[in-house]
């Protein structure tokens, strides 16, 4: 699901800006504000994930990404509004990304990491395939901003559901770091 809004948001964010009256170039920075907030997420969300449970800061990130999702849509091009929205989307999914990756390795038991870790990549880059197809196909719907990025945040939200159920379920193999090393 991460993947699938990164790549949606990514190759169709400056094309959805440009149509509702946004110039190009503003659009162009815009989209900038995804992998800028994304950076910022990875660091800070990692952080977040060392110091409390990391599957319900995880959640919590995809579900707090899902409303910037939709305020994007529902931003109604007030310019100061958008950037927010679309850093906090970058520092909510893009970050969450990360620490989905991070989790992945620590879930495995050692004998299968890298074929489980690899099955999650695999699973994770056909999100991305299917994602910026998704975007050329509401576009062809001519359906307006909001509606496309409402349907956007469902994602999210899917993905929210998903990681804080398999933290419920108690993962044997996940490793906790010792409490000498969350200090480091």
């Amino acid at each position: 699901m991460s993947l699938l809004i990164i790549y949606l948001i990514s190759s169709w964010l400056p094309t959805l800006l440009s149509n509702s009256g946004i110039s190009l170039s503003k659009a162009s920075f815009l989209a900038a504000m995804f992998q800028v907030g994304g950076t910022a997420g990875a660091i800070l969300i990692g952080r977040w994930m060392d110091r409390f449970n990391p599957h319900l800061v995880l959640a919590i990130a995809y579900l707090i990404a899902a409303g910037f999702i939709a305020l994007i849509g529902i931003s109604g091009g007030a310019l100061w509004l958008v950037v927010v929205a679309v850093f906090g989307a970058g520092f909510c999914v893009s970050g969450s990304q990360v620490g989905a990756n991070a989790l992945a390795a620590a879930f495995y038991p050692t004998g299968n990491r890298t074929t489980g870790v690899s099955w999650a990549s695999a699973i994770g880059r056909s999100g991305s395939i299917v994602g910026s197809m998704i975007g050329g196909l509401l576009l062809s719907l001519q359906l307006d901003n909001q509606s496309i990025f409402l349907i956007a945040a469902a994602p999210a939200l899917i993905g929210s559901v998903a990681i804080f159920m398999m933290g419920r379920q108690g993962c044997r193999h996940v490793v906790t770091p010792a409490p000498f090393e969350r200090a480091v």
